[in-house]
This record gives structure tokens, sequence and C-alpha cells, in this order.
């Protein structure tokens, strides 16, 4: 006698991976299923739910992968994460000027949304002038339509890495095990106003006096000043040598950095 449903001729559990999590198999007169039935049609009249991976959102270049070759040719933004002694989150945002490796912004909060992710960016600009390239990884806050839409508002075009390539952005993630060996794992931060205190106190010392190999062992900073200054990428406002997010933008800028 016939049935309506299929019954499994075969239904074994088993523990098959480390973490102890039990593994199913059925079969179905040849159909065989590891927990997941297909569409309704005439093999499957039951109709069991099928359950498709979800597709990773990524974001548009605007142009091909470059190398910087001048001042705010390429600007590199990213995320990094630690924790405060008490288990309170903090997340800080990194600009970089990936030619001067000078760093524009390292922002503490417990999170940053796209929208205040972009105002950190408009700081940077309006302190440095606008960078030509912005490269990323495909993080929600740098792919988000508010982000994207000013961004190409203001002409500044896109460069994407491939998902899970950070070596597509290899600086970034040199100066985040600098920063996390210099300075997130020497110091003990209470409380996120701590943190902000501690990290731009590093941030400053970075650009400021930390030598670097490939700057002919010059602070970014120093290395900066000596540049001959290059065009303004979008005419927002020109580049000035200065250190950063902190700076009174009605003081006169000067630099003095020592290796």
């Amino acid at each position: 006698m016939g049935s309506t449903y299929p019954f499994p001729s075969i239904f074994t559990i088993g523990h098959g991976d480390t973490s102890g999590r039990a593994l199913f198999s059925l079969e179905f007169d040849g159909l065989t299923a590891g927990g997941i039935a297909p569409d309704p049609d005439a093999s499957n009249p039951a109709g069991w739910k099928t359950y498709r991976r979800k597709l990773i959102r990524r974001g548009v270049s605007t142009c091909l992968p470059i190398k910087a070759t001048h001042r705010g040719h390429v600007w590199i933004w990213d995320f990094i994460a630690d924790a405060t002694v008490r288990g309170g989150a903090l997340r800080m945002l990194t600009i970089l000027d990936e030619y001067t490796r000078e760093c524009h912004v390292l922002q503490a909060d417990r999170a940053l949304r796209s929208g205040e992710v972009l105002t950190w960016l408009q700081k940077a600009i309006a302190q440095h002038g606008a960078p030509e390239y912005l490269r990323s990884d495909n993080g929600s806050e740098f792919i988000a339509k508010i982000v994207q839409r000013w961004l190409a508002q203001n002409q500044i075009k896109t460069i994407y890495i491939e998902p899970g390539s950070p070596w597509q952005n290899g600086f970034v993630e040199s100066f985040h095990g600098r920063f996390r060996d210099e300075c997130l794992n020497r110091e003990q931060l209470w409380t996120l106003t701590e943190a902000r205190v501690v990290i731009e106190d590093y941030r400053h010392k970075y650009n400021q006096r930390r030598p670097h190999s490939r700057l002919g062992y010059q602070s970014p900073a120093r290395f900066a000043a000596q540049l001959t200054s290059s065009p303004s990428a979008v005419g927002l406002r020109p580049p000035s040598v200065g250190d950063g997010q902190t700076q009174n933008p009605g003081a006169t800028s000067t630099t003095t950095a020592s290796d």
C-alpha cells in the first residue's frame, strides 16, 4: 500500500565532528538529505522547507586596485576591536594615508555605525584634504548606501578588497598589529574615556615620533612635511601638514617630529 509522504528507509545519528554536534542523515529511496529537504515538487510532496545560504553583500569598486604614489592618493579605513578590563566592547575606526603612513583617525567607541564612520571621514578630509581613492574591506559600514552616495557625490573612488583576503589591505593590517602590540596589549583600559585618551596619545606619538624604515626612518609627520604639495583631490580643502583629528582648524599647523 502506497504512502502520501516519503518514509525514511535509513535513519542514522552520530557524533561526527569534534564539537560533539549530532549529524543526521536521511535517505528516501536514493534521495539523501543532511537535515535539508528539497523544494515542494513531485519528489517532495510533504513540502519541507528548504534552507539556502545567505548571500554576502559586497561593495562595488569604482576603479581597479592601485598602489599609492603620493600623499592623499589612497586612504585606507578599517576597524579593530578590543575590550575594556570590565568587558565593555571597544571598536576603533582607523583611517590612514597609504603613502605617508599618517594615521588621520583612530577613534574608539562602543559601536560605530555608518553615519558616524562618515562623520569621521569628513573630519579627516576637512583636516587633510580629500583622497582620490578609499581602500577597505566589505564591512557593512563601508558599503552602506549613505556612505556610497556621499563618496560618489564627492568623486572619491572606492577600492574593495576580495572577501577573506586581508593581505590585499596589508598596510592597515600591519598598523593594527603594531597598535595592538604597542598600545592595546600594554595598557589596562578601564573605561571608554580612558581608552580614548590613551589611544589618541598613541596616535599622536605614532605620527610625530615613530620612525618607519620605508620612510627613511622618519616619522610620518616629518616625511609628509618634506613632500612637495600635490594637487587637492576633490577640491574640498587643500591638504595641510598636521597631526589629525584633534587639531584646532583655526590654528597654524606646525610639525616638530623627531625620530
